[in-house]
């Protein structure tokens, strides 16, 4: 889920280039195939011209050449008999987090070689909701104020518990649907100057700006604390 604000560049962009990002980011953790160097050589292309492309959506067939490369992968192992290998999740995480700042070094160098033609690049930004799943496994990433919930059918206590202790610094909460008793639980955490923990972070970070947050807005600006893009409020020559 890409949430733009101050216009949908930032959220085209992220549309265009974050998925391809994460799938080369992913290669040997939870995906490995020798033949895929030509699509990721392609991409790389395309993303040492961002100017020229500028940040035309081919989601459509990025996505399907990938999940039909995924697809094929998975299709031999399974062929072979060969046993899955153990995730590492951190390193999973590890790969969401780079990709997304990759992706975020590749927009603000855009922006700015575009400055004097669309100036107004600088202002735009997006919050950012990706959730991967892989089986069993599921990995959320969260950049601003989207949020991610995991909703659950009363089960026996053995899965509640199993759950419980997965996400054990997850709030939970109750709900009703159709008379039937769900628990919902909040995968991912808020950015936003909602949150008390969020504003102290801000201002610890840049104690002699007295305008961190003013207005319960960054800057008297943003609500959210977190977000891609958003240069003007990250480097200071388009402050």
């Amino acid at each position: 889920i890409y949430d733009g604000f101050n216009g949908p560049d930032a959220p085209d962009y992220l549309l265009s280039h974050l998925y391809p990002t994460l799938h080369r980011e992913l290669k040997g953790l939870l995906w490995d195939d020798p033949n895929n160097d030509e699509l990721e050589n392609r991409v790389d292309q395309e993303n040492n011209n961002p100017c020229e492309r500028y940040w035309r959506c081919e989601w459509d067939r990025e996505s399907q050449d990938l999940d039909r490369r995924l697809e094929e992968q998975i299709n031999r192992r399974s062929g072979s008999g060969q046993l899955p290998t153990e995730t590492n999740h951190s390193e999973v995480l590890k790969a969401l987090s780079q990709a997304l700042l990759k992706t975020e070094e590749a927009y603000l160098d855009t922006a700015d070689k575009m400055l004097d033609e669309n100036p107004e690049l600088a202002l735009m930004g997006s919050c950012v909701l990706v959730m991967l799943m892989k089986c069993e496994d599921i990995y959320v990433m969260n950049v601003g104020d989207s949020r991610a919930v995991l909703g659950q059918k009363f089960e026996p206590d053995y899965w509640l518990a199993k759950i419980k202790q997965d996400l054990d610094q997850i709030n939970e909460e109750t709900m009703t649907h159709d008379s039937k008793s769900l628990s919902a639980f909040q995968l991912s955490f808020d950015h936003s100057t909602n949150v008390q923990e969020e504003v102290e972070r801000i201002r610890k970070e840049h104690p002699d700006d007295d305008t961190a947050v003013t207005n319960e807005r960054v800057k008297g600006s943003l609500k959210v604390t977190r977000a891609f893009g958003a240069g003007f409020l990250k480097q200071p020559k388009w402050n």
